[in-house]
């Protein structure tokens, strides 16, 4: 029988009580005990009563969609002071006559965590970032400053002067020692610039050197296939997307090549081609829906996390999501039947559900997110469906 479970696994996720529902065979999911009612005057004003109470909690959520989108609360990483609004941190860094640092990020991304807990807590980039204006916004709540300073995903860091000019950016989780190369090169260089009276020039180049090897980096080769391409360059989460990107040298066989050196991670990508033309790579299968409705190409360096987790037959789909009220997964290994996913009341940001006894087998799926469809951030084997759209998919072989 196949079944579904809230499944006690370290740090993923956890049924709090023994209720009923904590086995779902899948034939059952959506089935309902009938109910009959014996219409006495106590139970019609007990039935009319459920009745008001059913519409008010079917209305209310829509009256909220029809309202304008709350901030949300900003992420919190002690020792550094975050500014919940762009005007805040705008006065106090003409006040301070200091750079501001725009931390975007959003509530559905693990990746935000880990840069909040291992990067935003590191004492080197707490005492460098004393001496920035800092302010955490919203990706979703914040959208035309997101349009402004193009962002292609979160985290992303942005980093502005006195006026609102961009002077540097830094895409993805970066690591402490990383990210400490950002925040002194831009420290120094508005330090000259107000010495000089000057503006900051911005930088064109990333401060992390991945073309020689570094500490706890390993060497990754990267090949591209089109012999009659002029010109191919690599751009991504490595080097912060800036175009051209990191130059791929023909070889005499016709394939183009590079080696990068990257610490343990998930890092999307693209080649750009000619100067014009944006590709994915053809020789790898690892991709991920980007915001453009087209997919990014997927690097996984070392043991990084990736959902969803499969041993034998059995899966276990986990998702990250601090503010949501209830979350479900759905797709083809359940004839797309909404399952409900628990929170692990040790990490209240974790949900997750086991389904348990697959045939092996292709299967797409999606996660609903309070009623939103989306896709799994952390699966990195995006599929379009007939309608073109994005699912998540994975392999029981």
């Amino acid at each position: 029988m196949l079944q579904a479970r809230a499944f006690f696994h370290a740090g993923i996720a956890t049924k709090v009580s023994a209720e009923p529902s904590f086995l779902v065979d899948r034939s059952n999911i959506l089935s309902h005990a009938p109910y009959s009612y014996v219409l006495t005057k106590g139970s019609l004003v007990k039935l009319i009563i459920r009745f008001l109470t059913t519409v008010y909690i079917c209305f209310l959520p829509l009256v909220s969609m029809a309202q304008e989108p709350q901030a949300a609360a900003t992420p919190v990483t002690k020792s550094i002071r975050w500014f919940g609004t762009w005007e805040e941190a705008r006065k106090d860094s003409l006040a301070k006559e200091q750079p501001r640092l725009i931390y975007f990020y959003n509530h559905r991304a693990r990746p935000c965590k880990i840069m909040q807990e291992q990067t935003f807590t590191d004492p080197r980039v707490i005492e460098l970032l004393s001496q920035f204006s800092c302010v955490a916004l919203h990706n979703e709540v914040n959208r035309e400053l997101a349009k402004r300073f193009q962002l292609v995903k979160v985290p992303t860091m942005i980093f502005v002067d006195t006026q609102g000019n961009m002077i540097d950016r830094a895409v993805g989780v970066k690591a402490p020692s990383d990210f400490v190369l950002y925040l002194e090169r831009i420290k120094s260089a508005s330090d000259k610039a107000k010495a000089a009276k000057k503006q900051v020039d911005a930088f064109t180049n990333t401060p992390v050197d991945i073309l020689r090897p570094g500490k706890n980096t390993k060497a990754v080769t990267l090949r591209y296939s089109d012999p009659g391409a002029r010109k191919v360059g690599i751009v991504g989460d490595f080097n912060d997307w800036r175009t051209p990107g990191v130059p791929l040298v023909k070889n005499p066989n016709g394939m183009w090549e590079t080696v990068l050196h990257l610490q343990d991670g998930v890092y999307e990508y693209k080649y750009y081609v000619n100067d014009s033309d944006w590709k994915q790579d053809n020789n790898n299968p690892l991709a991920q829906a980007n915001p453009y409705g087209e997919a990014n190409s997927i690097i996984i360096v070392g043991n990084a996390k990736t959902s969803p987790i499969i041993s034998n037959r059995n899966v276990s789909f986990i998702i990250y999501n601090t503010e949501a009220k209830k979350i479900e997964v759905a797709g083809t290994f359940n004839g797309w039947q909404q399952l409900e996913m628990f929170r692990n009341p040790n990490d209240a940001g974790m949900w997750g559900v086991r389904y348990e006894n697959l045939a092996p087998g292709h299967y797409e799926y999606k996660f609903i997110v309070d009623g939103v469809w989306a896709t799994d951030l952390e699966n990195y084997t995006a599929i379009r469906d007939e309608h073109g759209n994005w699912n998540s998919s994975f392999d029981i072989r």
